[in-house]
């Protein structure tokens, strides 16, 4: 069993003494585990202890732990934020798709999460995701979303997505100017993250942003026409709720 290197980055010594015990006692996971109580104690732990991956709570007493990343310039370690504040900050890490565990720690939860790390740790892609979710943070904006595939991750900004279509793992966004993208996520987990954005699952497979639906047809099928007369099916059970939802949309 490989053995993973943990900095466990928080300023409550309760917090990484929990933490600790999850980690030393999991038989899922082999661990070497470093701690430290601030971004300048935990920039000399990345330096000394040269970890996989870094256990990071946003709140450091006067710092953030987005100032550690700021000040790292090698981003030689998977993140994994901690959490018990904010809940933008929270929706922020599923736009950017880089984890997070939300305090009080769930043990399971932690585990999973360290082998998602520990993939995460060798895609390319990963700083930039850590860069978007910065950008994202700071700005106090949900205007885009990163949609990681085999060629790298694009920042889509949400009025760019016209639906998504479910493709067994995979989900293929389809953009406004024509284009679409393969991403690695199944559809359920963008219904989770779109549903408060103006999109609405309309069928077991498609997710549609509702800013483009024109027309709601139902001469041959039920089924939503999109902006470029695109037509994309409504399941008989979601009928009625894709109809109150433009109802309730568009009738002001």
């Amino acid at each position: 069993m490989h053995t993973h290197r943990i900095l466990i980055v928080d300023d409550e010594s309760d917090a990484r003494s929990t933490l600790r015990i999850f980690l030393e006692f999991s038989p899922q996971i082999k661990v070497e585990i470093a701690e430290a109580d601030s971004v300048i104690n935990a920039l000399k732990k990345i330096k000394s202890f040269k970890p996989d991956i870094v256990l990071l709570d946003i709140l450091l007493q006067d710092d953030s732990g987005f100032d550690l990343l700021d000040l790292e310039d090698d981003l030689n370690f998977a993140v994994i934020f901690t959490t018990a504040y904010d809940e933008f900050a929270i929706k922020a890490f599923k736009y950017n798709a880089v984890d997070y565990l939300l305090k009080p720690i769930n043990p399971v939860e932690l585990e999973g999460a360290i082998q998602k790390a520990v993939f995460q740790r060798s895609s390319p892609e990963y700083p930039n995701l850590l860069k978007g979710l910065k950008a994202t943070v700071q700005e106090r904006t949900l205007e885009k979303i990163a949609l990681p595939n085999g060629t790298g991750v694009h920042f889509i900004t949400l009025d760019d997505i016209l639906y998504l279509k479910a493709d067994g793992n995979y989900t293929e966004v389809f953009l406004r100017n024509s284009n679409k993208i393969l991403v690695t996520k199944l559809i359920k987990e963008f219904e989770d993250i779109l549903k408060s954005e103006g999109f609405i699952r309309t069928h077991k497979s498609y997710i549609v942003n509702i800013k483009y639906a024109k027309e709601y047809c139902k001469k041959l099928a039920n089924c939503l026409v999109l902006e470029g007369d695109i037509s994309v099916p409504v399941a008989r059970r979601k009928k009625e709720e894709v109809l109150s939802y433009l109802m309730t949309k568009y009738s002001h």
